[in-house]
């Protein structure tokens, strides 16, 4: 067994190795204590940042939501003036079918014309010609003598009447 000194000097030793490792425990417990402390911080932080990003996200969420609604409305309107674009471009087809079928119809008709004027009117006209030259180279050949009888029967008519006056004084 050992004596009461070589078990104090045991103690001793054992006191300044507690101690030392007590010493390096404390500061480690105090870097510990510290490094909690700073953790703590950060999360508090943390929580703010969150708590602030909850808000921003909140904000961005409320107005995404406006901008889908604002879109889903625009979408609407624009599906409405689709369907009237859509409606007036049927009409304008149906329009322009109509036109189609006129301009066909103005086609032939102007077809029977172009025959009518190649087949009767010009060979009339031409006739016409034929017969109006001569007419008016007799009328104009004519027209001297013809003066000359407008004369001549003016002239006949004073004479008549004047034989009519002196027959009806003779007769009176």
């Amino acid at each position: 067994m050992l004596d009461h000194e070589s078990l104090r000097m045991i103690a001793q030793i054992m006191d300044e190795k507690l101690t030392a490792n007590n010493l390096v425990i404390k500061q480690e417990f105090s870097d510990l204590k510290q490094e909690f402390s700073d953790l703590k911080q950060d999360v508090s932080g943390l929580k703010q940042d969150v708590s602030s990003l909850k808000l921003e996200f909140s904000d961005l969420k409320q107005k995404f939501n406006n901008f889908a609604a604002k879109t889903e409305q625009n979408f609407i309107q624009t599906e409405k003036r689709f369907a009237t674009i859509d409606e007036r471009f049927d009409q304008v087809d149906n329009q322009l079918a109509h036109l189609k079928a006129d301009i066909e119809h103005l086609k032939d008709d102007v077809r029977h014309i172009s025959l009518d004027i190649e087949l009767e009117i010009r060979p009339n006209i031409q006739k016409l010609a034929e017969n109006y030259i001569p007419a008016a180279q007799r009328y104009e050949h004519d027209h001297d003598d013809i003066h000359a009888i407008k004369s001549d029967i003016s002239l006949l008519n004073k004479v008549v009447a004047e034989h009519s006056k002196i027959l009806h004084k003779l007769t009176s």
